[in-house]
């Protein structure tokens, strides 16, 4: 009887301590889940917080851009009535003018470092809100499809410049781009009457009103994605500072 309950105290003593051990090793894996998921979270808000940096500041590239754009399109409006003949002839300095911002270019130029890291390591997988991950994809896919009118506007720009060299002075250039280029100053001043007259000067002021209206028309389109995700990276801050994160 004595063996009997000798051996039933061992078997008790065992049980015991595998239920210890049980509870000690599901306890280590709970705070090893604890663990990884905090480490995992302070990541996502490293990561959503570099995001929204990088959103805010592509925002105030764009709405410069766009600003350029229109004044670029206002001054090519400007010298096509001029050339056709509905607007009266201005000074040579305006003309100066019109023509450089006719001819100017302002792309879009839009940074995706913080983009580039986050799916370089692998962190879109901790990302919490779906939403965000389709908005950041979204707004990447339509700065692609700017770049194929920067390159189509690039393209009509390498098509006139013989013409330009060939017929413009370098009094059309500002004199601080001439500087930063180290440029001469112009010899004699353009013949104004006569590149107004150019049938070719015509089309190709035509043509840099169709690329900047084609260019305003994609920037158009980035506008409202590149603000719905600098508000929804806004949305994810403000939830990861609630968290205490």
């Amino acid at each position: 009887m004595k063996e009997q309950v000798r051996h039933l105290l061992n078997y008790r003593t065992a049980f015991g301590d595998l239920i210890i051990v049980i509870v000690g090793v599901l306890i280590a894996l709970a705070v090893d889940s604890w663990w990884e998921e905090r480490e995992n979270r302070l990541e996502e808000a490293a990561h959503v917080a570099a995001l929204k940096a990088e959103a805010e500041q592509n925002l105030v590239e764009l709405y410069a851009t766009v600003a350029d754009i229109e004044r670029y399109t206002a001054s090519t409006r400007a010298l096509i009535e001029i050339v056709e003949g509905s607007r009266e002839v201005p000074p040579s300095e305006t003309l100066v003018e019109l023509t450089w911002e006719s001819f100017s270019y302002g792309a879009f130029d839009p940074q995706f470092t913080a983009y580039d890291n986050l799916l370089g390591t692998g962190g879109t997988r901790l990302l919490s809100d779906e939403k965000l991950k389709r908005d950041l994809a979204r707004f990447r896919a339509s700065v692609d499809g700017l770049t194929r009118l920067d390159w189509v506007l690039d393209q009509w720009n390498r098509q006139i410049q013989p013409w330009v060299v060939m017929n413009l002075e370098l009094d059309w250039l500002p004199e601080t781009y001439r500087n930063e280029r180290q440029l001469p100053d112009p010899a004699v001043p353009t013949n104004w009457a006569a590149v107004l007259n150019d049938r070719e000067f015509k089309g190709i002021v035509i043509n840099r009103l169709i690329a900047f209206d084609d260019y305003m028309l994609g920037l158009s389109r980035i506008v409202p994605v590149a603000e719905a995700l600098a508000d929804r990276l806004g949305v994810n801050v403000e939830e990861i500072r609630d968290k205490g994160i």
